[in-house]
């Protein structure tokens, strides 16, 4: 058998390799450096591994030869985070973030820009904070599930994450009225391409939200605004500025529909600056104030 033919084999096995139930991802160079929270074991790809324990300890690998390499984290691990943009760019491929220990997956994948996704990613239950998790990956090309838990932070969870085209997700807290401090700030922002909501959405109720740049400059996305956002409820929140709602559908261009007059409303927000600026397929877009739409 000839050479080509023993790399065949080898990609197709590592293409079959289930890591559910552990963090796995490929890298590509000389050396390594990953940050931590918890414990556990990381193996180099290269048959070496490293002992870890502690809160966000940076632990750095040199392979003998620059090349690809699969990192695999077991044990019991709360957080693992990118150290670095310069790190972060050697990440190649995402294959799995689901070790059942995992409470964070802040900066998980902060700015591989130079990383793919495996279809069959999932995140572990567990996980409550998103802060920049995807933040740069230009390469991801879905919208992951979202965690079951109660997650209350996506701040620029998905910024700049032009590859998605498909329906953007919507995490269950955003349909809350009774549920405060929910950063949902950035989570879409520049993300270029998206087209649509998922039809199994929750609509976002503004009681309690940081909504600031939320769908900055999602020009392509097709929705009936209703479809998305609902009424600015009374119950539940209830304290003055408590809504934040800066620039949170600004050129948002292919919006249809009668927004619903958060406007009414206007105590209970501390900014609103540009909120529906261009917004102009709305259907009464002529009625919402010129705070609304200009800062």
């Amino acid at each position: 058998m000839n050479r080509n033919y023993y790399q065949a084999l080898i990609s197709m096995s590592m293409q079959q390799t289930d890591y559910t139930g552990e963090i796995a991802f490929v890298i590509q160079g000389s050396s390594f450096s990953i940050k931590t929270s918890g414990s556990g074991i990381i193996s180099w790809g290269d048959g070496s591994q490293s002992s870890v324990s502690g809160s966000n300890v940076t632990t750095s690998h040199s392979y003998s030869e620059a090349g690809s390499h699969t990192l695999i984290f077991t044990g019991s691990f709360t957080n693992v985070m990118q150290v670095d943009a310069t790190q972060a760019a050697k990440v190649t491929n995402v294959l799995s973030y689901s070790l059942p220990s995992l409470t964070s997956a802040s900066e998980a994948f902060n700015n591989c820009v130079n990383a793919s996704f495996d279809g069959g990613f999932v995140f572990g239950s567990s996980i409550t904070n998103l802060f920049r998790c995807f933040n740069g990956c230009v390469g991801l090309d879905f919208t992951p599930t979202l965690p079951t838990g109660n997650v209350k932070n996506f701040s620029s969870c998905f910024k700049g994450c032009t590859g998605i085209t498909v329906a953007a997700v919507l995490p269950s807290t955003v349909s809350s009225s009774s549920i405060s401090g929910v950063n949902l700030s950035y989570m879409y922002d520049g993300c270029t391409n998206l087209l649509s909501i998922t039809s199994s959405h929750r609509k976002i109720v503004p009681n309690g939200k940081n909504m600031n740049y939320m769908f900055r400059n999602c020009s392509r996305l097709i929705a009936d605004i209703t479809d998305i956002v609902g009424e600015y409820s009374t119950t539940g929140i209830t304290d003055s500025n408590s809504i934040s709602a800066d620039q949170t559908f600004y050129n948002c261009s292919n919006l249809t529909g009668q927004m619903y007059k958060w406007w009414n409303n206007a105590t209970k927000f501390s900014s609103h600056s540009k909120c529906f600026y261009n917004c102009t397929n709305l259907s009464n877009y002529s009625s919402i104030p010129v705070g609304w739409k200009t800062s």
